[in-house]
């Protein structure tokens, strides 16, 4: 399987098998593979799904380019799109939603949000973070956040990945949200076609047959080490192989000395779980996504 590295600059490369792994998540000097950049763009949180034309898609969070220069992480309100042939060689699509021009009513409670964790915030912040794509239910979809205080759907109107796209979400009052706080929101779809929706720190709950919202109460699946603790903190992330549920999240770790933003992995029998080992599965790895190439691997 291929595996979209979170960091500035977007990449990929694969999965170190659980056995190559030390203890403290270090990978055996003859076991470490290059990871090279794919392109040269600043990009957080890298998404890719492969559409049914065969082709590859990518998007991930943006940042606004201030006038000096400087990357604004806080006010990026734009989805940009990427798509590849080879996994190697990627060319820009465009921009196809842009929260600023679409403005703010009929879809969130507020305007901008100060920034989440900072008391008394000097300024308000605009920013479209963490968007991923799918295809699924014969379209495109890209569940995203703002400023990590809420989550929401943008689908697809012409079955393909250009768009254009509009607000597909239904919460309450008329807006057009998902889930009203959390971020990192990602979708899976089961063998019998049921959707669910996925955020942070790791919640899944089943989507209504629209997708237009929630249908059941969620679950929070987590992993026994100790003490009952999370798969991870953010990001979270389920695929399915050989029958099993693979559920993928983010995570801050104490090792080599040093503070690590590590991807982790937990495995089930049930979509629910229970989860109840976490591996490490990408050291220095932070949020992650998973997809399938066109041979199936």
């Amino acid at each position: 399987m291929r595996i979209a590295l979170a960091g500035l600059v977007a990449t990929a490369a694969v999965a170190w098998p659980a056995g190559l792994l030390a203890e403290d998540g270090a990978v055996p000097p003859a076991e470490r593979i290059l990871v090279r950049p794919v392109m040269d763009v600043p990009l957080r949180d890298p998404s890719v799904c492969r559409g049914p034309d065969g082709a590859y898609y990518l998007t991930g969070t943006t940042p606004k380019e201030r006038k000096d220069g400087t990357l604004d992480w806080h006010n990026g309100t734009a989805i940009r799109l990427w798509t590849s042939k080879d996994l190697a060689t990627w060319r820009e699509v465009g921009v196809v939603w842009d929260l600023a021009k679409v403005g703010w009513a009929g879809r969130w409670a507020t305007g901008p949000r100060a920034l989440a964790g900072v008391p008394d915030s000097p300024r308000h912040y605009l920013a479209v973070t963490s968007p991923e794509i799918h295809y699924l239910r014969d379209t495109f979809q890209i569940p995203y956040s703002v400023n990590g205080q809420g989550t929401g759907l943008l689908r697809s109107k012409t079955g393909e990945a250009r768009g254009p796209y509009e607000d597909w979400g239904k919460g309450s009052g008329g807006l057009t949200y998902i889930t009203a706080d959390g971020a990192d929101p990602s979708m899976f779809q089961d063998d019998d076609g049921s959707v669910y929706w996925l955020w942070s720190p790791a919640w899944i709950a089943k989507m209504t047959d629209d997708l237009r919202g929630l249908a059941l109460l969620t679950c929070q699946p987590r992993q026994e080490r100790g003490s009952d603790m999370l798969v991870g903190e953010r990001g979270p992330f389920l695929f399915k192989a050989d029958g099993k549920y693979h559920l993928t999240a983010a995570a801050m770790m104490r090792r080599i000395g040093i503070h690590t933003h590590d991807t982790l992995v937990a495995t089930a029998s049930k979509l629910h779980g229970p989860y109840p080992k976490r591996e490490m599965m990408i050291p220095h790895g932070g949020p992650t996504t998973v997809f399938r190439n066109a041979e199936g691997g």
